[in-house]
């Protein structure tokens, strides 16, 4: 009785040990902590900037006109009030190689402010404000309104075009208007 009751504990130590010891399978590796990834902090549109820009442009004096390459440098300032609403104010200067009728349009210049919307990356704007141009037979000044989109390509690069219109009346006291269009492709890089 002894030797059946001994085979018998033996037995069931055995069948039962695997219960007791837990599972089999090898022990699970510990889990991976979740790291988020870095969060890009956009501030919208506020900002300064500046940049260049390469376009063309057509101009003409008292019947005599051109058409040429342009190209400039521009600094702003944008403020976006809300979500949306997107105004500022920029300086530029824009060379020419346009001539008409023996007179050399050397540059353009603009004194700016800028309304527009803002669409997450990108900005559609109309634009205006003080113009002034420089010829070989002087200078005047004048006033040019136009409009432009930009689009961030990142949060500090945006790429875009402009259009202005330049007008000025009785040019330099010739009786003459001195007025026309411009194109540029823009490249600002924001602060």
């Amino acid at each position: 009785m002894f030797r059946t009751l001994a085979i018998s504990a033996a037995a069931a130590g055995f069948v039962a040990a695997p219960v007791f010891a837990g599972s089999m399978a090898p022990p699970a590796a510990d889990p991976v902590p979740y790291t988020p990834a870095p969060v890009v902090m956009d501030t919208g549109w506020t900002g300064p900037y500046g940049g260049i820009q390469l376009g063309y442009g057509s101009m003409d004096l008292g019947g005599a006109g051109d058409e040429g390459w342009i190209y400039g440098a521009q600094l702003g300032y944008d403020y976006q009030m809300g979500n949306n609403f997107v105004v500022g104010a920029e300086l530029d200067w824009v060379g020419s190689d346009m001539s008409f009728g023996g007179t050399d349009l050397d540059s353009l210049q603009h004194a700016k402010l800028r309304a527009g919307y803002g669409m997450g990356d990108a900005l559609v704007y109309a634009t205006g404000g003080l113009a002034r141009a420089d010829t070989t037979i002087g200078d005047d000044l004048g006033w040019a309104i136009g409009a432009g989109l930009e689009y961030k390509v990142t949060p500090s690069i945006g790429v875009g075009a402009e259009y202005l219109y330049n007008k000025f009346d009785n040019f330099n006291g010739t009786g003459n208007d001195l007025d026309g269009s411009t194109v540029a492709m823009r490249v600002n890089f924001r602060f």
